[in-house]
């Protein structure tokens, strides 16, 4: 784990560079648009989250430090940082409880909203008004969420080699799965602001004069990921920014060897919308879909360990566009655990427990699970220990929006 911490040292300290001139361009763009007071209600709560980083970022130096130097470093010294280490109010086990409560916050108002929900309300108005395409507000927000669970996995690193130097082995694998508990806590927040970013792509990258439309390059990629590629003839690729999130997640999890994850994204539109004529007696809410090994040699499937229910609500001022895959919808996430490794695929459900074909507006019947999402393989292995695909339900393939063409 010290290894592949250090490794990676160097490109976060890029980052964060990076990081910092990005919300500078933040602020200022929503200064230009009067929305200032989101900034500052981020702000407030990002000042003790990195406050707390700053305290911990102590530690670790004088950690650093000793492990360089072996023989100039006294055993006192040595007791006396792993009893900083696992002090109840100043050490690194606090860093990774306060760092998730910050994260992912408890309440309505926004003293106490996470920095992850603030950083969304406070982005969505920039790319709504044009003023930022949702991928570089992705790529930002991305970038904020690594730097904050460096900092978690750094400090449970020094509690793990603590519990270590104290001969505590069984007190240290338990941190390691309070930790993980915490990531968990931390995986709904973090990735539900995905679709909620695309979202506002698709309602401001497109200009709605009903005699002249007119898309950007960015709508389209936004269209393509939030409906997962459902309106899309040929091959299937998962959603990039899903598939991402999803990534850093699984890296930030720190699992044992042989543990292993997948991840199932379900997109469907709300019932509210009249699911564009989908089966009316499903409640998509609770159909999940199981994972097997593509040969399917063995005949065992697996079913999700957890599922997460997500809802991208319409979003303050925004009107509904008339066409349903550009609005609101909901997705299932369904997290599959300690799958052992080899190639996975969807398990097929189509005809099943109602899950019959319908007819599209053309000839061709639309599935629950399109051929091309049932084709698609999962690679686990010991270098990728994480994968993701998504889905939308019922596709109906076209080439053209608002009558115009976008293929």
């Amino acid at each position: 784990m010290g290894d592949q911490l250090d490794s990676i040292a160097s490109a976060v300290d890029v980052l964060t560079k990076q990081l910092t001139d990005d919300m500078k361009l933040i602020e200022k763009e929503l200064k230009a648009i009067e929305q200032g007071q989101l900034y500052n209600a981020w702000q407030i709560r990002d000042n003790d989250l990195q406050q707390y980083i700053a305290r911990f970022n102590v530690q670790y130096k004088t950690f650093l430090t000793y492990a360089a130097n072996p023989d100039s470093t006294s055993q006192q010294e040595v007791t006396n940082l792993v009893e900083e280490i696992l002090d109840t109010n100043e050490g690194a086990k606090v860093v990774i409880s306060e760092v998730n409560t910050l994260l992912v916050g408890g309440g309505g108002t926004s003293s106490s909203k996470g920095v992850l929900q603030l950083w969304s309300e406070m982005i969505e108005p920039l790319i709504k008004n044009g003023k930022m395409s949702c991928y570089t507000a992705l790529e930002t927000y991305f970038q904020y969420y690594v730097a904050s669970a460096y900092a978690q996995q750094r400090a449970l690193y020094l509690v793990i080699e603590a519990y270590h130097q104290s001969g505590n082995d069984p007190a240290a694998q338990e941190q390691r799965r309070t930790y993980q508990d915490y990531v968990k806590r931390q995986e709904l927040p973090f990735v539900q602001n995905i679709d909620a970013m695309l979202r506002m792509q698709l309602a401001g990258g497109v200009n709605r004069n009903p005699t002249q439309l007119s898309y950007d390059f960015d709508y389209v990629k936004a269209l393509q990921e939030y409906s997962s590629g459902g309106f899309w003839a040929g091959a299937y690729t998962p959603s990039a920014s899903r598939a991402r999130a999803e990534r850093i997640i699984t890296n930030s999890m720190c699992l044992a060897e042989g543990k292993n994850r997948l991840v199932i994204w379900m997109t469907y539109p709300p019932l509210m919308h009249g699911g564009h004529n989908l089966p009316k007696t499903i409640d998509f809410s609770n159909v999940s879909v199981e994972v097997q090994a593509a040969s399917n040699d063995v005949g065992v499937s697996y079913p999700p360990a957890y599922i997460d229910d997500i809802v991208t609500k319409p979003g303050p001022g925004l009107v509904e566009p008339p066409n349903y895959f550009e609005q609101a919808h909901s997705a299932r996430r369904m997290v599959f655990e300690d799958l052992p490794g080899g190639s996975y695929v969807m398990k097929d459900r189509n005809g099943q427990d109602g899950l019959a074909p319908i007819s599209g507006s053309n000839t061709d019947k639309r599935y629950f699970q399109d051929p091309k999402y049932l084709s698609h393989q999962m690679i686990l292995n010991g270098t990728v220990r994480g994968a993701c695909m998504d889905f939308g339900i019922y596709p109906e393939q076209v080439k053209y929006v608002f009558g115009k063409s976008i293929s």
